[in-house]
C-alpha cells in the first residue's frame, strides 16, 4: 500500500541532450569549415548609385 514511485531515470534523457548539442557543435564546425572555400549560393548584389 505505502509503495514509493520509482525514481526517474536520468540517464537516457541527458543521453538525448547530449547527442542533440554534439549534432549542433558538429554543424557550427562543419559550417566555418567549408564555408570560406565554397561559392556564393547567389552572385552579390552591386547597387547603382
Amino acid at each position: 500500500m505505502n509503495e514509493r514511485p520509482a525514481p526517474d531515470a536520468r540517464g537516457p534523457d541527458r543521453g538525448r541532450w547530449l547527442l542533440l548539442a554534439a549534432l549542433i557543435l558538429l554543424g557550427i564546425a562543419l559550417y566555418f569549415w567549408f564555408a570560406p572555400t565554397s561559392r556564393p549560393a547567389a552572385p552579390p548584389v552591386v547597387e547603382a548609385e
